[in-house]
């Protein structure tokens, strides 16, 4: 008895082991160098050489146009159609979108106010409706660069004199003033809960945040250069910073949720960013080779000194893109991305501006599970594509001489052993190689512990009655 109990437990010894050496196997993986290079496809939006000031959600671009007057249109990426949004005679201009809802600044009632239009009622409503008082100058009411999230409209408020920033919620039809500014025409953005905006109280501009959930109001940066034109995506606000004081700027980064401010360029040449997710955009004049002249978000004439780009900073790689690289093209103002597109105003070897796009490409890289790991032979695997990038095709090498080009393969380990499988992700602009161990063992023929013990209790319980 005492031998069965001490061959027990040598069995369960073994099976610990086997199990922590499966763990560690499972664990771990290697994978090839990955192609971190992007491909970078450039698309002329419009051809009419009047288009500014571009915006974009989702398939829509948003953006003015002044062919015929100066109004708000969109360009459909999916459908390639260019709608012209507002008809009225008078000048509608900072045009912004979210989803299915067009705001933008609109000069037709002789002063400006923030106007919406909904592509899914093919609705236009007009959001302020400030009225002038007697001897009161129209130019007291302006109501400027609205930007919008979801139920909620931003923007620049300078009625009665009073510099502001105001918010209108679609959803409860109120009008909220958010603060009281001392500096002029500067830009709010929001996200979410958040709206932060530049503001000149303290002597120079400095970046603001206030929370709607908590309806508190936070000094972001502390520095005593400006800070100008700030954006926000999730934790994050972006902004340009003249850190020291000699009209040299650079992009900089607020994360809120570690309190940890990033510097992200270092050209001294770098304005006017824009964030989505993990990529950072801006305009960037560190290759001075040409001088152009431009027109402005007010159609006013004005001489650049150097050649503008736009460039691209990755957060989760740490790596900077080039994303303009052709001299005839100049963008100026802001530039906008969502998702995988960025677009600008440019100049294709004219002075006149239309909307570029780019499409930004990453390489594919190999990820991919398998269920269960480990078994007894003869074992079924189930392996499930995980890559990112969008590959195109998928490769299978099981390890066994096997092979498949399923992007989600099940595949049968007739034999024990080790088996490395490989997984190779493709498309056009690169590949990339996963591995990963499976571990494969012989049924075991030998009667269970357990069930030795049964025979052994079994026996005992014979030899008792019978002695009894």
């Amino acid at each position: 008895m005492k031998l069965n109990i001490k061959s027990c437990s040598i069995f369960l010894a073994s099976i610990s082991l086997v199990l922590f050496l499966i763990l560690i196997s499972s664990m771990a993986s290697a994978s090839t160098a990955q192609n971190t290079s992007s491909t970078i496809v450039e698309t002329r939006i419009t051809l009419n050489g009047s288009a500014v000031s571009p915006a974009i959600n989702g398939d829509r671009i948003v953006y003015q146009g002044y062919q015929n007057g100066i109004h708000i249109y969109m360009y459909n990426l999916s459908t390639s159609k260019e709608t012209q949004i507002t008809t009225n005679e008078s000048v509608q201009w900072s045009p912004a979108i979210y989803g299915d809802r067009i705001v933008w600044t609109d000069e037709r009632d002789e002063h400006e106010e923030i106007y919406m239009y909904n592509l899914s009622t093919s609705k236009e409503t007009r959001i302020t409706n400030t009225q002038l008082k007697n001897n009161q100058s129209p130019y007291q009411l302006g109501k400027i660069y609205p930007a919008i999230y979801e139920d909620r409209i931003v923007w620049f408020d300078f009625r009665d004199g009073n510099r502001a920033i105001y918010m209108y919620n679609l959803s409860t039809s109120k009008e909220t003033q958010i603060t009281n500014i001392k500096s002029d025409r500067k830009r709010p953005a929001i996200y979410g809960d958040r709206i932060v905006w530049s503001d000149g109280s303290n002597g120079k501009f400095d970046i603001y945040m206030y929370n709607l959930f908590t309806q508190k109001e936070t000094l972001i940066t502390t520095s005593k250069s400006d800070q100008l034109d700030p954006v926000i995506y999730g934790d994050r606000i972006v902004w340009q910073d003249d850190l020291n004081g000699d009209g040299n700027y650079d992009i900089y980064m607020y994360n809120l949720s570690t309190s940890k401010e990033t510097r992200i360029t270092t050209s001294g040449k770098a304005s006017i960013p824009s964030i989505y997710g993990d990529r950072i955009v801006w305009q960037d004049y560190r290759n001075p080779t040409e001088t152009n002249n431009t027109i402005d978000e007010t159609f006013s004439l004005l001489t650049v000194t150097s050649l503008n780009d736009i460039y691209m900073y990755d957060l989760s790689t740490s790596q900077e893109y080039r994303i303009t690289t052709n001299p005839s093209v100049d963008p100026m103002s802001r530039s906008a991305i969502y998702g995988d597109r960025i677009v600008w105003q440019g100049f294709n070897g004219s002075e006149k501006p239309d909307i570029y796009m780019a499409t930004l490409s990453y390489p594919p890289i190999a990820v991919f599970s398998a269920s269960p790991t480990s078994g007894n032979a003869p074992m079924k695997v189930n392996f499930t594509d995980k890559s990112t990038g969008s590959p195109t095709s998928w490769n299978w090498n099981f390890g066994d001489g096997a092979n498949s080009t399923q992007q989600n393969p099940e595949h049968t380990y007739s034999t024990e052993g080790n088996y490395t499988v490989n997984l190779t992700v493709s498309k056009a602009n690169g590949m990339d190689t996963k591995s990963s161990e499976i571990i494969v063992q012989s049924t075991p023929n030998t009667i269970p512990c357990g069930f030795n013990f049964l025979i052994l209790g079994m026996l005992v319980l014979y030899l008792w009655k019978k002695s009894n």
